[in-house]
Order: structure tokens, then C-alpha cells, then sequence
């Protein structure tokens, strides 16, 4: 499977939840006797400040 992108976001992982607590699969199964809905977890990635003073952050969404 292919890793998604999203401009501005690191991708975290597939999960069974849409707001990340669940269950993280990083491939999908052959085996799974049913159907399952998996939701793209992304973590966005901010940078403020000038070119020569700037601060990196992270947030989960």
C-alpha cells in the first residue's frame, strides 16, 4: 500500500479510529473475514519565525 501525502502533515499510520486511539495497522490484511474502515492519522507539521530564527512544531490531527 501506498503511503499518502497531505501538504503541511507527516502520515502517523492507518487506524480503526478516526481520531487515532484505536487499533494502528500499517498494511492491510488478506485475512480479515470482513470488511474493516481504516482512517488516515496525520500529525501537522508547523514552522513561524524568520528564515534565520524559527521554531518547528508538531501537532496530532
Amino acid at each position: 500500500m501506498k503511503e499518502p501525502t497531505k501538504k503541511g502533515y507527516s502520515f502517523l499510520g492507518w487506524n480503526d479510529r478516526p481520531d487515532g486511539t484505536g487499533n494502528y495497522y500499517d498494511r492491510t490484511q488478506k485475512e480479515w473475514e470482513s470488511d474493516k474502515t481504516l482512517y488516515a492519522i496525520w500529525q501537522e507539521i508547523t514552522i513561524s519565525g524568520s528564515k534565520d530564527d524559527f521554531t518547528y512544531e508538531k501537532g496530532i490531527t
